[in-house]
């Protein structure tokens, strides 16, 4: 008898440390509700240059540059957010879809209204990794979004020059901080142009 009441206890406690973590796998936090937002933002990129691989960094070459932004919600599945990023050229005016334009952010804790996820962009010759933190606060009536921020915790980016035959680099920090607009308020030539 004590033989199998061990053996029981034994199965008990194996299929809870089984099933828990199978359980808690499988509740997602639903993250819908910041689909086709819009948050206004500020970048500002702190960058060592290097003039090729393998030399120090050009002297004085800690540069810091900023500029105002837009993201764009464009989609969320489950947990994972897909960002469109918009700058706007220094020279023209003119908005349009950032070089690495597309942030994924990975939810990572927080309930809908207060989250941390981690964030990769990049493209051929650009990658970035950001630790981001979303906070919203909706009207308690209408339970529409009233508020929200979005904010950087801290990030890199590394840069190859996209010049060809350029062996230039650049090597430093990246911020993205900023808050929600209404769709009413974004310049309408960037909501005129949504990926779809």
């Amino acid at each position: 008898m004590k033989r199998n009441r061990s053996w029981l206890i034994g199965v008990v406690v194996v299929a809870v440390f089984v099933m828990l973590p199978l359980g808690m796998a499988q509740a997602q936090e639903d993250l819908s509700m910041w689909q086709g937002k819009w948050f206004k933002v500020t970048y500002t990129k702190t960058a060592l240059h290097y003039s090729g691989p393998g030399v120090k960094p050009t002297p004085n070459a800690l540069g810091t540059s900023s500029g105002p932004g837009y993201l764009y919600v464009r989609l969320v599945e489950g947990e994972k957010l897909t960002l469109t990023a918009y700058t706007k050229h220094p020279e023209t005016g003119q908005w349009s879809a950032d070089p690495f334009a597309e942030l994924i952010l990975n939810y990572f804790a927080g309930d809908e209204l207060n989250f941390t996820s981690w964030g990769e962009m990049g493209n051929a010759f650009l990658f970035s990794q950001l630790g981001i933190q979303i906070t919203g606060v909706k009207n308690k009536k209408t339970l529409l979004l009233q508020t929200g921020t979005f904010k950087t915790l801290g990030g890199f980016v590394m840069e190859n020059d996209d010049v060809p035959g350029s062996t230039e680099l650049w090597a430093g920090g990246l911020k993205i901080n900023g808050t929600w607009v209404d769709q009413s308020k974004v310049p309408v030539d960037l909501t005129s142009s949504i990926p779809h």
